[in-house]
């Protein structure tokens, strides 16, 4: 269940990812941390086993990471979607920042999982901050 922005431009978290050209929201990592650090630790099982995804989507919206939204259906069956901060958010945040940090290709890939260049390449989403700093970078050889 992916959740896509109509209006993307209205975030400032919203970058174009290669998902079909579609936007998705990518949260920063320290708005992340930063919600985490108020939440006490506690002992025992963090989530039930059995749907790992309706336990992440609890947890995040106990926290503040993202809420259900009511649907119906066409037919007038009413039911819970859930929209904000997915597992894979953080996998994105993860290897750019083990690219930015200067870690090859193939150690990220090896740490992240990807078997493929093209597939981890999907993650490695590339801003326009990076885009001007290699520019600037470029110039200041010459």
């Amino acid at each position: 269940m992916r959740n896509y922005r109509t209006k993307p431009e209205h975030s400032p978290f919203a970058r174009k990812t290669a998902f079909e050209g579609s936007y998705r929201e990518a949260y920063p990592i320290l708005v992340q941390a930063a919600a985490l650090e108020d939440m006490k630790p506690r002992a025992g099982k963090v989530f039930d086993d059995t749907n790992l995804r309706t336990e992440w989507a609890k947890a995040c919206t106990a926290c503040g990471l993202g809420k259900m939204i009511e649907q119906t259906s066409n037919e007038g069956n009413v039911w819970q979607q859930y929209s904000g901060l997915i597992m894979h958010d953080l996998r994105r945040s993860a290897i750019r920042n083990m690219i930015a940090a200067g870690n090859p290709e193939k150690g990220a890939m090896s740490i992240s999982g990807h078997k493929t260049a093209s597939v981890f390449r999907r993650y490695n989403i590339v801003s326009t901050t990076d885009i001007t700093t290699a520019m600037r970078a470029l110039r200041s050889t010459r």
